[in-house]
């Protein structure tokens, strides 16, 4: 689905991502996972059109020209939902979908459908957000982002900053998703037991640039750095 062939992303001085080439293959789960400042989020935003960088971007097999059209056929969740603290949840959820002129039966049925999968209920999509907890509003980030029936799911961090036994329901519930509707996805997070969790493919990223890119088995069973190693043991030891 995406393509990316050398990719950088330069602010200033500072090289946030070097040249970096890899494939979002269809229907299968990529995660981008490494220590802060890695530029795996810049990577992220790269793919939502968000940031402009130099080399090239494909998107289902040609060159992205109109980010506007490609945007349309992407889901994007960022940290703790992202939601519009004015609108309900219900209307955050709507609101490309109203704006684009969809059919309002089309909507609730959709709007319905996707609650019914997040376990949100009609009384949780008539609340703001200050009234709903994290893990409901990561919910409503997640149902937003799959109300256009996108081709590829952006996913910053969905599971941070949430408590174990709501992360670990979440995690199952986001993996049921995107396996159910055959989603491809992309998912950034600092937990190695995360990226176990979700990965077809996993790309470990450091100070901008990629160390390895395979399954968890090769990272664990051949790894091409000694920092997979650390990184590895480093969350084992924890």
């Amino acid at each position: 689905m995406f393509s990316l062939r050398n990719i950088s992303v330069r602010y200033g001085n500072t090289l946030a991502v070097k040249p970096v080439s890899l494939n979002v293959e269809p229907g299968r789960t990529l995660v981008l996972i490494g220590p802060s400042g890695s530029g795996k989020t810049t990577l992220l935003r790269v793919m939502a059109g968000l940031v402009r960088p130099e080399g090239a971007v494909c998107f289902d097999g040609a060159a992205v020209e109109d980010w506007r059209a490609v945007r349309r056929r992407i889901g994007y969740v960022v940290q703790d939902g992202g939601l519009f603290p004015h609108l309900t949840a219900r209307q955050n959820i709507t609101l490309m979908s109203r704006e684009l002129g969809r059919d309002a039966g089309e909507i609730a049925a959709r709007t319905d459908e996707l609650a019914s999968l997040t376990h949100l209920s009609a009384d949780q999509l008539d609340r703001y957000p200050a009234e709903l907890s994290g893990g409901q509003r990561q919910r409503v980030g997640i149902v937003r982002a799959l109300m256009l029936r996108p081709d590829v799911l952006l996913l910053d961090e969905p599971l941070s900053a949430l408590d174990p036994i709501i992360r670990a329901q979440l995690a199952q519930e986001l993996k049921t998703i995107i396996e159910t509707l055959g989603t491809t996805a992309v998912l950034v997070t600092h937990s190695l037991s995360e990226a176990r969790y979700f990965s077809d493919q996993l790309v470990l990223m450091r100070n901008g640039g990629v160390v390895q890119i395979g399954s968890y088995a090769a990272f664990e069973e051949a790894p091409e750095d000694p920092f997979v190693t650390e990184f590895i043991e480093a969350e084992s030891m924890l």
